[in-house]
């Protein structure tokens, strides 16, 4: 079974291979052309930052809330603060990964009230919240992949794949990529 600390390393690794690919981005593809109707990918990174963040901040009081994030619309458009809040995201769980263990979290629903009004909030723990995280992650590098494509920009090959298919396609001769 994966534990807190190996699954804090695996994201860890995802992000920074989020930075890599910042890294070799122009300004027109991170943060897009409005003239040409090209939404860049700035606004994905953004959006994972976000969920990052909220969980960082949420394992340090036991309460997750993914749904109250912080939207900052500066992440979206300068290759710069995305690459240097994906590094201490990056630092952060390298540090959780030396300390954590797999406490129980709350984590709040994304419809954050019933019908009574009241707030949801799910029994959650610290590795399967990292599950999450990497799975998310995945998800949406993928779509980032699938987007710069249409702008002809090539990214590497094992982005936005899952680390159980990058697995199988080491195992595996006979898959096509």
């Amino acid at each position: 079974m994966l534990d807190a600390r190996v699954l804090a390393e695996d994201n860890r690794l995802i992000l920074q291979s989020g930075v890599d690919l910042i890294e070799r981005l122009d300004d027109r593809l991170f943060c897009g052309d409005p003239a040409a109707s090209w939404d860049g990918v700035g606004k994905q990174f953004r959006h994972l930052i976000d969920f990052y963040e909220s969980f960082l901040r949420g394992i340090e009081s036991g309460s997750v809330d993914y749904v109250s994030r912080a939207r900052e619309p500066e992440l979206e458009c300068s290759r710069e603060r995305s690459c240097h809040r994906l590094r201490s995201l990056a630092e952060r769980l390298a540090g959780l990964a030396e300390r954590t263990d797999d406490s129980s979290i709350r984590v709040k629903a994304e419809r954050p009230v019933n019908d009574n009004g009241d707030e949801i909030w799910s029994r959650s723990s610290t590795a399967r919240e990292l599950q999450f995280l990497m799975s998310h992650t995945i998800h949406h590098f993928a779509l980032i992949k699938a987007l710069l494509a249409t702008q002809r920009f090539e990214a590497p090959s094992e982005f936005g794949v899952a680390p159980s298919t990058l697995q199988h396609w080491r195992e595996t001769t006979t898959v096509s990529r």
